[in-house]
């Protein structure tokens, strides 16, 4: 939470300007002023008592933050429901965690990695012997 305090003859950490006789915004060991205190992606301004977070040195709003990391199915990119697969690191649909061959769900069979894609038992043991395996 920033905490504003009087300041005089320092230079603010976004726009190097000095701040002299206003009142400065102290956020991640910067001083700022007020009106450089904003979100990097909707530039909006950040108030007192109004959550915000910092990666890489940029300042965002929660609520650009929430739409930013939208949780997103690794197959097809869209948007998660409810019923969500975790496989292979990632999270998925139920009908878009397939096999790499026939294309079926495996989310309730189980299934075998080969080269880091996912195959149903009856397309794992066609290419058994070819390629290096890991079952999961």
């Amino acid at each position: 939470m920033p905490i504003k305090k009087e300041l005089k003859f320092q230079k603010c950490g976004v726009c190097q300007t000095e701040i002299t006789n206003a009142v400065a915004v102290f956020a991640y060991g910067d001083v700022l002023h007020p009106t450089c205190f904003k979100c990097a992606t909707c530039d909006q301004w950040l108030r007192g008592g109004e959550e915000y977070t910092k990666t890489k040195d940029v300042v965002m709003c929660m609520e650009c933050m929430k739409k930013q990391a939208k949780d997103v199915c690794a197959g097809c990119k869209q948007d998660l429901n409810d019923r969500v697969v975790v496989a292979m690191n990632s999270r998925w649909h139920f009908n878009c965690f397939v096999c790499a061959t026939c294309r079926r769900p495996l989310a309730d069979v189980g299934y075998f990695l080969v080269n880091n894609n996912p195959f149903c038992s009856e397309h794992y043991w066609q290419l058994q012997g070819h390629a290096r395996v890991t079952k999961l």
